[in-house]
């Protein structure tokens, strides 16, 4: 036979619930650990891939204010950055910008500076003006300058 998914009031299907205790903010930090391990295991420790997902969950903690976990997971993201992609390269841009945003949030204003300034700019370039990418990257930079004297 075939497997539906299950069904809830009106058939649709039925809403996720919130971890007990954790509230729904304490879910995106297991599910992303999870996918580590598993790329990690799959990939290897070093392989871009790998890199990528560290920096999302790095941003993810440094917008929960967990900024010494950020700081372990960012300290293994430049190593296969710097390998395997060249300044100017979107995702590159990308890990610039939440690393700029990292730095901000530690208060070290000028260095976040030159990240979220260079991250924002290369991915303007490559991307254009009316993509996510480039719209998060904006806001983390205006994010700075409300925190800038």
């Amino acid at each position: 036979g075939v497997l539906h998914p299950p069904r809830g009031p009106r058939g649709r299907p039925p809403r996720a619930r919130a971890a007990p205790g954790g509230g729904a903010r304490a879910a995106p930090p297991r599910l992303y650990t999870e996918a580590l391990a598993i790329r990690r295991r799959l990939l290897g420790d070093d392989h871009l891939n790998v890199a990528f997902l560290r920096a999302d969950l790095a941003n993810l903690m440094t917008e929960r204010g967990e900024l010494d976990t950020a700081a372990v997971l960012f300290s293994r993201v430049f190593g296969p950055l710097d390998r395997e992609r060249p300044p100017g390269d979107a995702g590159r841009a990308h890990v610039e910008s939440v690393y700029g945003n990292f730095l901000a949030t530690r208060g070290e204003m000028a260095a976040a500076r030159v990240c979220l300034e260079a991250g924002y700019d290369a991915l303007l370039d490559i991307r254009g003006p009316d993509t996510l990418p480039v719209r998060d990257a904006k806001l983390r930079l205006e994010k700075l300058e409300s925190m800038s004297p």
